[in-house]
């Protein structure tokens, strides 16, 4: 299907134009220095518009210096539309912002383009076209690049654009911002569930496995009920999966990706830069860098890890407890009070091993695993469709946006 099948069924009325036609596209060279000798200016930049729909000046915008000439070029004005015109991906070539307010020190930054609609256009209507991504792709294609993507001033200006009569594009600006504000309410009160889900799996496992600690339960220093594994995987010894840091979900206790899959002698997991430790079936893995992600995990076949995982062989633990244990918020909360290093934190075994921990009987902490298995299972199913809900939405309202500026929805209609 071509990319610009949506030119076969535009409303009659409507023209099809390139948007240097309809548009002033300027690119933008002014960088974050402080220069001495030029103006005081407040800079839009690169995350403004990536991390934003709409550009006001209550954002958190940089200070920086620029030259009387570049101020009067790239000062914003109310309607411009930003895109970003440089990325590591080129999925990220041409994200828009529209400018909602401006003021005389506010101008555009390095990395974006300034479109400025002419009559006959409204800068929100233009706006809403690059958010549609049967339009978009247009940049996206055009992207140049290897390790990092641009695109030209002139190949933006040839981005083909459907171009309403004005009385529609204004009609079509209010329905979609009508709606996205709806929609968007709709999942941000979905995200609000999702952090209390989250917070109620957190507090269960922090409840049902640590308040032992204030009771008569035995409680022990961790490294007396595990033996720590400090044996080194050999290249081209073995023939044993990788798990890295990465391969662990936060909280959870689990794998992302189905690892034991890939066990075949291959370079990709036979190689000395994956050299790390062996772990064998029951063992409990805990990432000592990062603490605070949480991540821990019991080994469910014999493999290799990064030496930035603990591997804990539980000698008077349950594995599936001591994995509770681990990502308990108690814990984690433990072990990253005592990280060092501020760009990478880890925690080390000798703090982490003197950690009492509870050690009930060991039917009951086979009894407790059942328990939390049970709640936390519910607990996730209700993320997993809430996280499912929340992508449906997201892609009911691109729909949305795609359907309306190419036509397809009846305005009148609509306000009937």
């Amino acid at each position: 299907m071509s990319y610009l099948a949506w030119t076969d069924s535009l409303p009659k009325e409507w023209k099809i134009k390139p948007l240097k036609a309809v548009a002033d596209c300027i690119v933008s060279n002014v960088d974050k220095l402080c220069i001495a000798n030029e103006e005081a200016v407040r800079l839009c930049n690169y995350t403004n518009v990536y991390n934003n729909e709409f550009i006001t000046l209550s954002m958190d915008l940089m200070q920086a210096t620029a030259t009387p000439k570049e101020i009067a070029k790239f000062c914003l004005r109310l309607g411009d539309v930003i895109i970003t015109k440089d990325s590591e991906t080129w999925e990220d070539i041409g994200v828009p912002a529209l400018v909602k307010e401006t003021a005389d020190d506010l101008i555009c930054g390095y990395h974006l383009a300034l479109i400025r609609p002419r009559s006959g256009l409204v800068g929100t209507f233009l706006f809403r076209c690059f958010q549609a991504k049967s339009i978009l792709v247009q940049l996206e294609l055009a992207a140049n690049g290897v390790t990092r993507f641009g695109i030209s001033n002139s190949e933006i200006s040839s981005v083909m654009l459907p171009v309403a009569p004005l009385h529609d594009q204004q009609n079509i600006s209010n329905y979609l911002d009508c709606e996205t504000k709806r929609l968007d309410a709709l999942v941000a009160a979905k995200e609000r569930l999702l952090d209390l889900l989250s917070e109620k799996r957190h507090a269960v496992i922090t409840h049902f496995v640590m308040h032992h600690l204030d009771s008569d339960v035995l409680t022990r220093r961790l490294k007396y009920v595990v033996r720590l594994r400090r044996v080194q995987s050999r290249s081209y010894e073995e023939c044993r999966p990788y798990v890295g840091l990465e391969d662990i979900e936060s909280w959870t206790g689990r794998l992302i990706s189905n690892i034991e899959m890939n066990i075949d002698a291959s370079d990709e997991y036979m190689n000395d830069t994956t050299n790390g430790n062996i772990f064998e079936r029951d063992d409990v893995v805990f990432g000592k860098l990062r603490p605070y992600l949480a991540k821990a995990w019991v080994a469910e076949f014999p493999g290799r890890s990064t030496t930035e995982l603990l591997i804990m062989q539980p000698i008077r633990v349950e594995p599936y407890f001591l994995r509770y244990i681990c990502i308990s918020q108690y814990f984690v909360n433990l072990v990253n009070s005592a990280t060092f290093g501020s760009k990478m934190p880890r925690a080390d075994w000798n703090f982490i091993g003197n950690i009492n921990v509870p050690v009930p009987e060991w039917h009951e902490q086979q009894a407790i695993v059942d328990l939390l298995d049970q709640e936390t299972a519910k607990l996730d199913r209700l993320r997993d469709a809430t996280e499912h809900s929340i992508k449906l939405l997201k892609e009911r309202r691109a729909a949305l946006i795609i359907a309306a500026v190419t036509g397809q929805i009846d305005m009148e209609e609509m306000a009937a």
